[in-house]
């Protein structure tokens, strides 16, 4: 019976245990996951626009990734809670704005709201200033902010040097970079696919196997050339090696890349008119990389 009676005691003390929602002992925002509590980042918000209308939007992810979320804690003085936002992000690179003189293009570069979840927020009992948030519905895969009004309010004063907090849901927050961590990354795969290209066209070059090229080699609108246009094309390279003699090496002195297209500088040593600087253009098209000109300037 004593036995039983200790069994009893222990099966309560887990069940009261399990039921007993973790709770900070310092202020802050905090995300239960998996009844592991994890504290936020708060990161300032970034304003642009105008005086009549502003975008107010994060840089990207501070790191803070979970698979999913049991509730939010907030523990913060001076809180209302009916000022308590979550926002979903997504990247916004311009848009439109409206001034005194007409509309003009704003380059943005941020994470921006394009949705604003339904929350439940409701005090902890015995606990000033502590607030729990939970959603009716699980939150889907992406990027979210916890804020205070700052990341959906449009009024530039107000918005103004704000705090937020970010996290994502997912598996890791490779998706939500920077703009600036979007662009160093571009560049890397741009020259590192400009690198393979080269090599292969000068060997292409060098053997005279200019159907080959023809399988890298797309117009500047991104788009195949024909048979006839190929076979004028085949012809200039055939008179061109006729006068410059094989390629001995070819080598990337500069690039200037934006998005989808890379301009590249060459210094290239051909066997008998030696070394001359040339350009290479290329394109990204459905995730390939291709050439759309090579040649002397």
């Amino acid at each position: 019976m004593k036995i039983n009676n200790i069994i009893l005691a222990l099966i309560l003390i887990l069940i009261f245990t399990s039921c007993n929602q973790h709770l900070p002992d310092n202020y802050g925002i905090y995300i239960s996951s998996n009844h592991d509590l994890s504290q936020l980042n708060p990161q300032k918000t970034i304003i642009k626009g105008n005086l009549l209308k502003s975008f107010s939007g994060l840089k990207g992810s501070s790191g803070s990734c979970f698979r999913n979320i049991d509730y939010l804690i907030i523990y913060e003085q001076n809180i209302r809670p009916e000022d308590i936002k979550i926002s979903q992000l997504n990247f916004k690179k311009g848009t439109n704005i409206q001034n005194l003189f007409g509309a003009s293009h704003v380059e943005l570069n941020l994470y921006t709201s394009i949705k604003e979840i339904t929350i439940n927020v409701a005090p902890i009992e015995g606990k000033k200033d502590m607030y729990k948030v939970t959603s009716p519905q699980p939150l889907d895969s992406g990027f979210y902010a916890l804020h205070f009004g700052c990341m959906t309010n449009q009024n530039t004063i107000e918005a103004f040097n704000k705090i937020a907090f970010d996290f994502v849901i997912g598996s890791n927050t490779e998706g939500y970079q920077s703009y600036d961590e979007i662009v160093s990354k571009n560049v890397k795969i741009f020259v590192s696919n400009a690198e393979i290209l080269l090599l292969k066209i000068n060997d292409y070059f060098n053997k005279k196997d200019f159907d080959k090229i023809h399988s890298i080699y797309i117009k500047t609108d991104g788009s195949n050339y024909n048979d006839e246009e190929w076979k004028s094309i085949k012809d200039g390279f055939d008179n061109w090696i006729l006068l410059s003699g094989k390629i001995k090496t070819s080598k990337i002195l500069d690039q200037n890349i934006y998005e989808d297209y890379g301009t590249f500088t060459l210094q290239t040593v051909y066997e008998k008119i030696g070394t001359i600087n040339e350009e290479l253009k290329i394109m990204k098209r459905n995730d390939l990389y291709f050439i759309t000109f090579i040649g002397s300037y």
